[in-house]
Order: C-alpha cells, then sequence, then structure tokens
C-alpha cells in the first residue's frame, strides 16, 4: 500500500512497516516549486497500471512531470507536452487503454485550466504533435474547468468530476467524442467518486453523499446528516473507498469516518459452495436472508423440499442475494428446511445450498 501526503512525499507501508519513501531526497525531479524548501514534496494519488509500474500526479514539481516507477529504482518522467505550465496535479486514474487521466485539487480554483490526460503510446486521436497529451476545458464540453475527481467504471467510462457535476467519457479511445452527464450530480460539487460492484456510482459532494445509476441518469439513494439522523457525520464529503468484497463504503468527511453497508459486492468467477446466513433463517424478520458467493446477473430459485417453486428473482447485489422469506404471493413462508438454488444467466453453472427456516 502506498501512502501520499502533502509536503513529506509517499511512502509504502508493508505490515504496518514502512519499506519505500519517495521524497526530493531521493527523487529531486519531485520538488515543489515555491514551497519554501526545496525538500517539500507533494505526491498526489498513487495508481498501478496493467504492467505494475506506478504513475505518481505531481503538483508543482521542479521539472513539471508526470512521474513513473518502473521498478523499485529506475524513475520515467513525462513532460506535460500540451502545456509546459500545468503540472499541478493531485490524482491520477488508468482506463483499459492505458490512458493517464488527471485532476488538480480545489485549491486551484482561481487558476483552474480543465481535465488533462496522457498516453505515452500516443494512441489517442490529436495527441501525436503534443507528445501524447491532451485537453479538455469548460469551453471544449467540461462541466467546469475545476477538476478535483476521477474514476474509470466497470464498463470503462471515465467519470470525471467537477466544481460542477460530472462529465462522463464514454469513448475514452477518443476523449473529444461521445461525453455525456449525469442529471441527478449537475452543480454539484464532486469531490470523490467511487464504483461498486454493480457498476453503480457514489459521489462524494459537499452536500452529502449521492448515489447513481450506472449511466448517471437515475439517483438511487443519498445520504445526508438529516436524513440519517446524524449517522453521517458531516455533509462534506472528501473521500469514498469501497470495500468490495464485503459491500461495505467509507465516507472521510471532516468530521471523521463513516462507514455503511451497502449490497453490492464482488461476484466470483464461478457458482460453488454458496454461503448462506443467518441459518436457521428466523421469521418475521427485519433482516433478509444473504446469499453470497455469486456470479454475475446469478438468479435465485427458492424450493421447498418437493420441489414446488417458492420464489425466484435476480441477485440484488452483484456477489450477493438477499430473500425476504416471502413466496411469490407476497406470504411469509412456513417453517421447514428451503432448497436455495442459483444458476448463471446462460444456465450453464448451477449450485444449491439449504437453509432451516423458523417461523414463530
Amino acid at each position: 500500500m502506498w501512502v501520499s501526503s502533502w509536503g513529506d512525499g509517499a511512502v509504502k507501508i508493508v505490515a504496518d512497516s514502512i519499506v519505500r519513501k519517495i521524497d526530493t531526497q531521493s527523487i529531486p525531479a519531485l520538488g515543489t516549486t515555491g514551497a519554501g524548501s526545496p525538500l517539500f514534496t507533494v505526491t498526489g494519488s498513487v495508481v498501478a497500471d496493467l504492467d505494475g509500474r506506478l504513475w505518481f500526479a505531481s503538483y508543482l514539481t521542479t521539472s513539471r512531470m508526470l512521474s513513473r516507477l518502473d521498478d523499485d529504482t529506475t524513475f520515467t518522467y513525462f513532460q506535460n507536452g500540451y502545456t509546459s505550465g500545468e503540472s499541478r496535479f493531485t490524482s491520477v486514474a488508468i482506463d483499459r487503454f492505458g490512458t493517464k487521466w488527471l485532476a488538480n485539487s480545489e485549491s486551484m480554483k482561481k487558476s483552474a485550466t480543465g481535465l488533462y490526460y496522457f498516453n505515452e503510446n500516443m494512441t489517442l486521436p490529436g495527441t501525436q504533435g503534443t507528445g501524447g497529451w491532451g485537453h479538455v476545458s469548460q469551453s471544449t464540453g467540461l462541466s467546469d474547468n475545476i477538476v478535483l475527481s476521477i474514476a474509470v467504471d466497470l464498463e470503462g467510462d471515465v467519470w470525471v468530476g467537477t466544481d460542477l457535476g460530472v462529465t462522463i467519457f464514454n469513448e475514452p479511445s477518443d476523449p473529444r467524442i461521445r461525453r455525456s452527464t449525469s442529471f441527478p450530480l449537475r452543480e454539484q460539487t464532486i469531490q470523490t467518486i467511487a464504483v461498486d460492484a454493480l457498476n453503480n456510482k457514489w459521489a462524494g459532494t459537499k452536500e452529502g453523499v449521492f448515489v447513481v445509476s450506472p449511466d448517471g441518469a437515475q439517483l438511487l439513494d443519498q445520504y445526508t446528516v438529516a436524513n440519517t439522523n446524524g449517522k453521517l457525520l458531516a455533509n462534506d464529503v472528501r473521500s469514498i473507498a469501497i470495500d468490495h468484497k464485503n459491500g461495505i463504503a467509507y465516507f472521510g468527511t471532516e468530521m471523521g469516518l463513516n462507514v455503511l453497508s451497502i449490497a453490492a459486492v464482488q461476484t466470483s468467477r464461478t457458482l460453488e459452495r454458496l454461503a448462506l446466513g443467518p441459518s436457521p433463517f428466523v421469521l418475521p424478520s427485519t433482516d433478509p436472508l444473504t446469499i453470497r458467493n455469486l456470479v454475475p446477473n446469478a438468479t435465485i430459485k427458492i424450493l421447498q423440499v418437493n420441489g414446488v417453486l417458492v420464489a425466484e428473482f435476480a441477485a440484488q447485489g452483484g456477489g450477493r442475494a438477499f430473500w425476504d422469506g416471502r413466496n411469490a404471493s407476497g406470504d411469509l413462508v412456513s417453517s421447514g428446511t428451503y432448497l436455495i438454488v442459483a444458476f448463471s444467466d446462460n444456465g450453464e453453472q448451477v449450485t444449491t445450498g439449504k437453509v432451516a427456516v423458523i417461523r414463530r
């Protein structure tokens, strides 16, 4: 795990110990200009590409470069070929084409110049004369020049969070075409974007957390201090991280950290043994039966032991599904043992489990 700082570089942590530090003493080119100290090093996010190389977003470096760590000792630097005057980057995201998308910080509002992207292979249209660099601003279709966050979703679309909503690049192989936006997020300050296992987007704003559908068209949920009765510590949500395996969202706010259990979890590659709980399943219950270890787009059938179909539904949480203990008519089922059958969307994978139901 890499941890970045504002002024002291970045460190690699393994088993609670710092095993590597990146700063101006090891990499002089990372020094920040105008900081009053040649040792002041601001490193933004650290992201690995498909080849395992690490990319460092740099803020006002002395050489105005994007940095790549090729192995334990070798750095490669890339100067902004679009404009030599812009190197105020605080985060980077990498899409499936290997393009690096760069965001700046909120402190730059007066001098914000828009979104920059870079592909060292110079495969993006219109970037051959700039060394692989490209640029989009508000005048050429960006929601706003203040770019605060970037995320690549499960379909490969690039979501760019700005001070006035999001711009979605639906065809990142050519950033000049096919852009869209999210109506529910219009005019919001999108400080952070996270993507869950169902490809829903979680946007941290100054007015709480917005959850929108995969295409951004529908508002699925919203969390504020008011509608959570104070469980959300503050509406100003600066960062969001999602544990896809366990279905947990973490919200970083100005008042501290919030933790929320969410429905979406990562899917399995193959249908093997189902994990069911609680068992026994006592009805009535405010908590559903959770069915885990599912493949994408799985369907669930609930059967009596004699084979009679009780209920059938699609998995609601990507890698897991939920049963409320009711049959197809909406009535709670009787006590007994029930078979849980899960199968893939093409019908080629099937697995079963069983649960004891106690009706009180």
